[in-house]
């Protein structure tokens, strides 16, 4: 049974109407329920005077006009949410295509100026190449403002410098390629779970010591330093000159990312403004840093703390929820850790080679 606060939220529900953009619809149902049913109003007043007994089967009426009401503004209101969410999709995807061609303009120049290829092959076993693309230096925005949606507290805003340019792996390290170098294929979704050929999909079960044993071995072949990134070179290259919260510009849907039922072949998606693919998915990425807080001041070429619990590991897996597949989004684990979702993705200085 209807009370007077209840018929008091009624009409302040009709009056919220009014401010979200339903006024019409939010003024003819209160008309409606005003004005339509005679019977209607007795019960109204039956009640409010304390006659219970003559509202009978009109409180049923009041109440399922209430209701109608809430419904439809619920449902107006989840709409109105949608359209919104949709234009800050457009805008954002836009934004980060026009941001994407500066980065791509940007790298092909410092390309051409340091007499360097854009995408190199490196032989890491007999037979075996690792693509990687040339990242050039620059400044960015590591981290993400506290309006970002899913903004996390450790993904301090703050200016970083790349001082130098470097390679970074097209994508990440697959199967076929761990096998050819270590050996063995420590990963999990391989053809006996997953029930189809694995050599093109990424290499999982790796821990931060795996990642680190396999950049030495894999740089033996042409004498080159391989290492893992740190957070901020993999930011930076995750990026590509984008502000939005990820390459693409809005949080990556299951269309854009690597986020399915199941792990994707690599460079299934297309690449980011450097010719990055993957960048969001389809395994976690283990970076060099020590995890720690970032801090506010400017810095170059930060590589984290000296020391620390965790290593950091960076893009997310694909299945994931919405809040890691942007571009700042942290993670951390101890070093021995080795589930079914960590990767690994090489970088490799432009100038230096593998110590003796």
């Amino acid at each position: 049974m209807p009370n007077q606060k209840n018929y008091s939220f009624l009409l302040a529900m009709a009056a919220l109407a009014v401010s979200v953009g339903v006024a019409g619809y939010a003024l003819l149902l209160a008309n409606s329920l005003q004005g339509k049913n005679r019977a209607l109003e007795a019960a109204l007043l039956a009640y409010t005077s304390g006659n219970f007994g003559e509202v009978g089967n009109e409180t049923t009426e009041l109440e399922k006009a209430t209701a109608e009401i809430s419904g439809k503004l619920a449902e107006s209101e989840a709409q109105n949410r949608i359209l919104v969410r949709r234009e800050i999709d457009l805008r954002q995807t836009a934004q980060a295509a026009d941001q994407s061609a500066l980065a791509q303009g940007n790298q092909a120049d410092f390309a051409r100026k340091a007499g360097l290829p854009i995408e190199r092959k490196l032989e890491v076993a007999p037979g075996v190449n690792i693509s990687f693309m040339l990242i050039p230096p620059g400044t960015f925005t590591m981290g993400s403002p506290g309006d970002e949606h899913l903004h996390a507290k450790d993904e301090v805003v703050h200016q970083v410098t790349i001082s130098k340019g470097f390679y970074l792996a097209r994508t990440e390290t697959t199967q076929a390629q761990w096998q050819a170098v270590m050996g063995s294929n420590p990963s999990y979704f391989k053809t006996d779970i997953l029930g189809k050929n694995t050599e093109n999909l990424p290499v999982d079960s790796v821990s931060w010591l795996d990642a680190n044993d396999f950049c030495k071995v894999a740089g033996k072949p042409s004498g080159k330093l391989l290492r893992l990134p740190t957070e901020a070179e993999w930011e930076y290259a995750c990026r590509a000159g984008t502000t939005t919260p990820s390459h693409w510009g809005p949080v990556g849907r299951n269309e854009q990312g690597v986020f399915m039922i199941e792990n994707l072949d690599v460079a299934s998606f297309k690449a980011n403004g450097f010719g990055l693919c993957d960048m969001h998915g389809n395994n976690w990425e283990w970076c060099s840093d020590w995890y720690g807080p970032l801090g506010t001041a400017d810095q170059v070429d930060p590589a984290g703390p000296v020391s620390g619990l965790y290593r950091c590991l960076r893009g997310g897996r694909w299945e994931d929820t919405l809040e890691v597949r942007r571009s700042a989004f942290r993670h951390k684990l101890p070093i021995t850790v080795r589930w079914n979702f960590h990767g690994v993705r090489l970088a490799m200085p432009l100038d230096e080679r593998q110590p003796d």
